[in-house]
């Protein structure tokens, strides 16, 4: 079944916004387009998602046999970790602020943020972490067709499924209560026919 959708663009250039529950190629572009051209819908997100990019994060290990205060199993802070590191600096090209916002925004408008993970040399420890843009998935894998089939910077890339378990892509999702299994779904997407009547 295709999926409805209401314009895109008024003549004057005002972004319209999808409408679908499918989360296809096509769904995801548009929303992605009008939240750069929607003031009633990048205003509010762009808010949500800059402040949860702000938040610190901290990484801890549990000490054994030993307990807090409260009885609770003691925690020690991390200061200077790989994972820390790759966190503060996902890749060459964005800032730890800038990958969190990125996430919030896609998952809140797509239900999805996929991220592939760039290995170092021995295979095993992640390097980057480069955000896909959700249309430029062209497989997710399955019995049939066991490997990823995506687009990212221009490049075209096939990713079998890696036999040591390690994953090429993680597949970050905003859950729908209907659909938990499946692609996911924006808060957004529950706005559209408000942003479009906005637009009119």
């Amino acid at each position: 079944a295709m999926s409805r959708f209401v314009r895109t663009q008024e003549p004057d250039g005002r972004a319209w916004t999808p409408r679908s529950n499918r989360g296809s190629p096509r769904d995801d572009k548009l929303w992605l387009d009008a939240f750069e051209s929607n003031s009633l819908l990048r205003g509010p997100l762009n808010r949500v998602a800059t402040d949860g990019a702000q938040v610190p994060w901290h990484l801890y290990r549990l000490v054994r046999n030993e307990k807090d205060p409260d009885g609770q199993p003691l925690r020690r802070e991390i200061r200077e970790h790989a994972l820390l590191d790759l966190w503060r600096r996902p890749n060459p090209l964005m800032l730890g602020s800038q990958f969190r916002w990125l996430m919030t925004v896609w998952c809140e408008l797509c239900g999805r943020f996929p991220v592939h993970i760039e290995y170092g040399r021995d295979g095993k420890t992640p390097r980057y972490l480069w955000p896909i843009l959700p249309y430029d998935i062209a497989n997710v894998p399955s019995n049939e067709r066991p490997y990823w089939e995506f687009t990212l910077r221009g490049k075209k890339y096939i990713k079998p499924l890696r036999t040591d378990g390690r994953p090429d892509v993680i597949w970050i999702t905003k859950l729908s209560c209907a659909a938990p299994y499946g692609y996911g779904r924006g808060a957004a997407m529950a706005v559209d026919h408000a942003v479009s009547i906005a637009n009119g």
